[in-house]
């Protein structure tokens, strides 16, 4: 049988409730701000193929007594319609020195989940406390907006407004400027 769009939709769904049900919340990790995301694309043919092995690769993270939480979601609209993204969020820069058993976790992944999807794009985020509410309870949400920016290296500061509320001085959304290596916002 060819799978149909509404079947694919419906198997992402559920890979998407199974790893939200199998990865639950971990409030252990240390509350941080940083976040380690992979987006993947299955080989072709083997879209199964990677949710399983995904699946058996937090299995090794459980079993190797893993603290941080692995969140899991199917990207089914857009551009990047089939890919995968995986993530694990809430961390402090310092979390991320110290991974469990980075060489037999890259040996796993490996064998479980590169064997059957190639890497898209790989990053580590901060994120501006002033642009974003992300709260844990909302990675389990069964349908999320997916949003990347990518901006080219800026010649001179770029000012960013918050969604949060209007300063009481002077009635404007407060801002978050980025600015280039040497460079000062004003």
């Amino acid at each position: 049988m060819i799978p149909t769009r509404a079947s694919k939709l419906l198997a992402r769904v559920l890979m998407m409730m199974c790893t939200a049900i199998a990865v639950p919340i971990s409030f252990a990790q240390g509350g941080g701000n940083v976040a380690r995301i992979v987006v993947w694309q299955a080989k072709p043919g083997m879209d199964r193929d990677l949710e399983e092995g995904y699946k058996r690769h937090l299995e090794w993270h459980r079993n190797n007594g893993d603290l941080w939480s692995w969140y899991g979601w199917n990207i089914v609209s857009g551009e990047r319609d089939g890919y995968f993204v995986d993530g694990t969020f809430f961390h402090t820069w310092k979390d991320l020195n110290s991974p469990v058993s980075p060489a037999a976790d890259g040996a796993d992944a490996a064998v479980h989940v590169s064997s059957y999807g190639d890497v898209r794009s790989a990053a580590i985020c901060e994120a501006v406390p002033t642009l974003t509410d992300l709260r844990a309870q909302q990675l389990v949400s069964p349908l999320l907006t997916f949003v990347t920016s990518v901006c080219n290296r800026a010649e001179r500061p770029i000012r960013v407004a918050d969604r949060g509320e209007p300063s009481k001085h002077s009635g404007r959304l407060p801002e978050t400027c980025l600015s280039p290596p040497g460079q000062r916002c004003k």
